[in-house]
C-alpha cells in the first residue's frame, strides 16, 4: 500500500512556513532545455516526453501529463534570438517556434531553446 502525507503548511525552522497550495499552484508543471533543427533533441527536462522537430525553427515538445485545459501559460527563450509559442494550445503538447527578432519570417533552428509551462495539471 502506497502512503500519503497530507499537509496545508510548510514551515522552514528558520525561514517561516508556506501554505502547500502555494507550492503546487506556483511550481513548474514542465520544462525543457532542447535544440532545435539537425540534430533536434531534449537536452534536459522535467515533464516532458518526447519532442518533434516539426520544420525550421518548429519543435513540438509533448507533455507527460496532459494540462486541465489549454488556458496555462508556456514561456521560453531561444540563445540570441526569440521565440513564440502558437496559438492553438493542446492540453497534450505545445508548439515553440524560434525566430530570428528582425522578422517573425525568418525561422531558425537554434542549439540552445528554453521553456517552461504553468498551469494546472488534468
Amino acid at each position: 500500500m502506497a502512503g500519503k502525507i497530507i499537509a496545508d503548511t510548510l514551515e522552514h525552522s528558520t525561514a517561516g512556513s508556506i501554505a502547500t497550495n502555494y507550492v503546487v499552484n506556483g511550481s513548474a508543471k514542465a520544462w525543457a532545455e532542447h535544440s532545435s533543427g539537425s540534430p533536434s533533441a531534449i537536452k534536459n527536462s522535467f515533464g516532458i516526453s518526447s519532442l518533434t522537430d516539426s520544420g525550421v525553427g518548429y519543435s513540438t515538445l509533448n507533455l507527460q501529463n496532459a494540462m486541465s485545459s489549454i488556458d496555462y501559460s508556456a514561456t521560453g527563450t531561444s540563445g540570441t534570438s526569440a521565440c513564440a509559442f502558437t496559438t492553438s494550445p493542446s492540453t497534450s503538447y505545445y508548439e515553440y517556434y524560434s525566430y530570428n527578432r528582425t522578422s517573425l519570417a525568418n525561422a531558425i533552428d537554434l542549439g540552445n531553446n528554453n521553456s517552461v509551462v504553468h498551469g494546472d495539471l488534468a
